[in-house]
């Protein structure tokens, strides 16, 4: 019997048998890609169309609310719809007309609107302060040292050296202004007028004075007839001087015949 490799080297059939022969297919491997092309040349712009109809106008949005800020929510006041209040820290929105008296909360009158933060971060401690002293009015034969503050013509001084003595406050080594003397006020309105005092009780009666000394004694006539008077060059002889006195002791010198 005739062998298959006989016709698979000769390629060769006989009449008595028939082989088909069939060579195994190897698939070989891909090659590589081609380089592309370059791109060709950009085609002119067309042309602009025409404008488009505009669109239908949307509807209008419903108009929004106005709140009012009002301030800390005091209990004598009359808040109105949206009105906003702080109580405790939190913001709340007036729901009604005419809310007087009514404490802020959840209700058909309030309703909170913003809830109070949570408490920030405490702050760095800051650096030691300058530790001053008030000394009071300076004083020429007093001691004073660093920090010391005193007071001259008005204003406040701060002294800036230890064993400071004798040297007046004024911009120098030893001193510095802390604070101007400030602007005198205007005055003051005049106060009105009190009401007059209730009337005292009258006081008690003064110690009698002491008796005067006692007078000379008078005469026992309103007029006396002086003795051993002369006659007098008046123009009328023959008259004579009488000397009388009124009830006062005016002495009066008079003549007749």
């Amino acid at each position: 019997m005739p062998e298959l490799d006989d016709f698979l080297e000769t390629g060769n059939t006989r009449n008595e048998t028939t082989f088909i022969v069939a060579h195994p297919i190897l698939k070989g491997t891909s090659g590589y890609s081609g380089y592309s092309g370059y791109s060709g040349y950009s085609g002119k712009d067309g042309s602009i169309g025409f404008d488009g109809e505009s669109g239908y106008s949307g509807i209008s949005g419903f108009s929004g609310i106005g709140l009012i800020t009002k301030g800390l929510w005091i209990d004598s006041v009359q808040y109105d719809l949206n009105d906003i209040v702080t109580y405790q820290g939190n913001a709340w929105l007036s729901l009604a007309y005419n809310n007087i008296g009514n404490t802020p909360a959840e209700g058909s009158l309030w309703t909170l609107f913003s809830a109070q933060g949570a408490s920030g971060w405490s702050g760095y401690s800051g650096l030691p302060g300058t530790g001053l002293i008030t000394r009071g009015p300076w004083a020429i034969g007093t001691t004073y040292d660093l920090n010391d503050l005193v007071t001259y013509f008005g204003s406040a001084w701060l002294c800036l050296q230890y064993n400071n003595i004798g040297n007046t406050p004024t911009e120098n080594s030893w001193w510095t202004l802390f604070s101007a003397q400030g602007t005198a006020g205007e005055s003051g309105y005049s106060g009105t007028s009190g009401y007059s005092g209730i009337k005292g009780s009258d006081g008690s009666s003064g110690y009698s004075g002491i008796s005067g000394y006692s007078g000379r004694d008078g005469m026992n006539t309103d007029h006396a007839l002086l003795s051993n008077l002369e006659y007098i060059n008046s123009g009328h002889s023959g008259f004579q001087k009488e000397l009388i006195w009124d009830q006062d002791y005016t002495t009066y010198l008079i003549e007749h015949p």
